[in-house]
């Protein structure tokens, strides 16, 4: 990291393996760490997930890092809600809302950011594709997810960082990500 001149801005962990990863957080210098799946509507204890939360972001907290949590379409299913739940239940967490599992779930990120502005720690950004959520992920800005819009509304917001997701792509990696950049540069 030292020799590209890149820093840890910071990590998907989840609740259990959080204290374990700790010392690896520490070392990298990583200031956020999000747990980046429970599965809420998938059978989890949910006031079981909530506590394993509520410790994890004490054990955060006392060690300097800010804690969030990373959606997926999951949490919405049947008109549920369990990213604001989570939230609600664990005071000072922070989230990092997936754009494009939003939009899978028929949720309007712009509007989902405006009401928990708050609490919007970063954006995660990654295309949706006419295909769904198993196509192939457009070029940044080509696809159905506002990635622009929201961009520029997390911009406003103050949301310091969007990180850029390359997951199911077709096309040459270093052409998507060149191309991705340069639209998610517009918006810095």
């Amino acid at each position: 990291m030292q020799k590209y001149r890149l820093a840890a801005v910071s990590a998907h962990i989840g609740n259990d393996a959080f204290e374990k990863e700790l010392p690896t957080v520490k070392a990298l210098n990583i200031k956020a760490v999000c747990v980046p799946w429970i599965g809420f509507n998938c059978g989890a204890d949910v006031q079981e997930e909530y506590e394993k939360t509520r410790r994890t972001y004490a054990l955060a907290r006392e060690n300097g890092i800010v804690l969030g949590y990373h959606n997926h379409a999951h949490e919405f299913i049947g008109g549920s809600d369990y990213v604001k739940g989570i939230a609600d239940a664990v005071k000072g967490l922070k989230l990092e809302l997936d754009v494009f599992w939003l939009a899978v779930a028929g949720i309007n990120a712009l509007s989902y950011m405006e009401e928990e502005k708050d609490r919007l720690l970063f954006l995660h950004i990654k295309e949706l594709g006419a295909d769904g959520a198993d196509g192939v992920n457009p070029v940044v800005g080509q696809g159905l997810a506002q990635c622009g819009a929201v961009m520029e509304k997390g911009k406003a917001l103050g949301v310091p960082w969007a990180i850029l997701e390359a997951e199911k792509i077709g096309m040459a990696e270093d052409k998507y990500l060149s191309e991705s950049c340069k639209f998610m540069k517009k918006y810095q």
